[in-house]
């Protein structure tokens, strides 16, 4: 089986485990290419929201950065129509978008099995 199309598997699953949450998931290279995608929302151009992602995490590090906190584990951010939430996994960056009622300790779990799976299929023994 190859890499994408086992990325693709494990995306399909995090969807059907979390239908009623989550509505997307995006891995991305930390230079913004795409990796693999699941997005519900019709007219979401998958790479521009890949780059976005990589340009987030670039400004993020800055902010903390100058703030000193040390380095970004999660961003969170939730808006009215919903959630987004980004994890650092290596390489990648791996998003979740979910509803705005979505149980956000669910989805935490979830990227973070999210990431185990991903680092498995990327590192195969």
């Amino acid at each position: 089986m190859s890499m994408s199309s086992s990325i693709d598997i494990l995306l399909k699953e995090v969807l059907r485990r979390n239908s009623t949450d989550i509505t997307g998931v995006v891995i991305a290279s930390k230079d913004g290419l795409l990796i693999g995608h699941r997005l519900s929302e019709e007219g979401l151009d998958p790479g521009s929201v890949a780059a976005y992602m990589a340009a987030l995490s670039e400004d993020q590090k800055k902010i903390i950065g100058q703030l000193g906190l040390d380095e970004v584990k999660t961003t969170i951010v939730e808006t009215l129509r919903g959630k987004f939430i980004m994890k650092e996994e290596g390489d990648h960056l791996i998003a979740i978008i979910a509803y705005p009622e979505a149980n956000l300790g669910l989805i935490m779990l979830e990227i973070k099995r999210l990431a185990e799976n991903l680092r498995a299929a990327l590192n195969p023994k």
